[in-house]
């Protein structure tokens, strides 16, 4: 049996001002992988779309995926993501249509067995949809990692292979049963759960929500979300469930968008066949060295010939604020030897330095006056 997992598509967010076209085509290249090479199934690890309340051309485009696998005999399964879904228990998710017979599984954990290999999902973890909604936050996380944790105890099946694939938050924390971890604080809106324990009880996990491919356990989202994700190889993983383990392989996306985060220390003339979708120029510079307009022109002209769109070219400096003196009188008021000694005792510096200042000073003010 032959699985394609992959993450975070965020269908309808359409970011760097690309295509609606464009910005899917990642998913596109997925369908199309799926059927020439004639998987079992593809399933996503949350966050199908990027809004709870995706536009009808966002739902009709992922419609029209799934029936395409489908009508090639493969199944479409997966888990709701924090885009997705709300965090409240009755919310409706932006998934609703999807068909229950393709195996999509919402506010709670659950599985689908398919010859000798156990599919457990886990949809993004809210304490509200485990009814859990007493106490502190950390002590509502503590409760609801219980409450998960034991569910999915209940739903492993100890002779059968195991896959997880959801999206959640982890820490490698070091654990190593389905057991809750004190030390484990909460994240923001996320239930923190420990991805050594989750390991140890699974014989392959690939997790949505952090979209960066090279943490462990997690598949990495489809396209590039902020300039965070330049670095990334957008991919996504084939797993292979026959014989006594289950592997995996990654495979990258060709149509992802490609983006270049350039700094004085990127060599852009020696990129050679290089080419990029979107490209950024960002330098600071201390005291007055600016570069002239030529040079940022000539920054501006480089990144093009590489890139299909220049987003900026960002030159900054160190600001230098000024301190506004306190005084009763307005300092425009005051006498001029009087204004000075409100900076001066303003300043803070030794009072040695203070009185040669102010001697120095009414030395220059005697000499205006002559």
């Amino acid at each position: 049996m032959k699985i394609a997992i992959a993450a975070d598509l965020h269908v309808g967010a359409n970011k760097f001002g690309v295509s609606a076209e464009k910005w899917r085509a990642p998913v596109v290249e997925l369908v199309d992988y799926a059927i020439e090479n004639k998987l079992d199934a593809v399933a996503v690890a949350g966050d199908v779309f990027h809004h709870r309340r995706p536009s009808p051309a966002a739902q009709e485009f992922m419609y029209a995926s799934i029936e395409a696998l489908k009508s090639h005999g493969i199944a479409f399964m997966g888990a709701d993501g924090n885009h997705d879904d709300e965090v409240a228990a009755d919310s409706v998710s932006a998934t609703w249509a999807f068909v229950e017979a393709t195996g999509w599984y919402r506010k709670v954990a659950g599985n689908y067995v398919w010859g000798d290999t156990n599919f457990v999902f886990l949809p993004w973890v809210t304490p509200q949809a485990y009814e859990v909604s007493k106490g502190s936050l950390e002590a509502q996380n503590e409760l609801t990692q219980a409450v998960v944790l034991d569910q999915l105890q209940k739903i492993l099946k100890p002779k059968q292979k195991s896959v997880l694939i959801g999206h959640a938050m982890v820490a490698y924390a070091g654990g190593t049963e389905l057991a809750p971890s004190p030390g484990l604080q909460w994240a923001g809106k996320d239930v923190v759960f420990d991805y050594d324990a989750l390991a140890k009880n699974f014989d392959y996990v690939a997790l949505g929500h952090v979209h960066d491919p090279e943490q462990l356990g997690y598949v990495g989202s489809s396209q590039p979300t902020d300039w965070g994700d330049a670095n990334h190889i957008k991919s996504f993983q084939v797993i292979e469930t026959e014989g006594e383990c289950v592997t995996g392989t990654t495979v990258p996306y060709r149509t992802s968008l490609k983006l270049l985060d350039a700094d004085p220390s990127t060599m852009i003339e020696d990129m050679g066949k290089e080419h990029y979708d979107i490209a950024r120029y960002r330098q600071h510079v201390t005291g007055e060295l600016l570069p002239n307009p030529e040079n940022i022109a000539d920054i501006r002209k480089k990144l093009s010939l590489v890139a299909d769109v220049v987003e900026s070219v960002e030159i900054t400096q160190d600001r230098v604020v000024a301190q506004r003196i306190v005084t009763d009188v307005p300092l425009a008021a005051m006498q001029p030897t009087e204004a000075v000694d409100a900076w001066l005792r303003q300043t803070g510096a030794h009072s040695k330095l203070l009185k040669g200042v102010r001697s120095k000073f009414q030395t220059v003010l005697e000499s205006s006056k002559q």
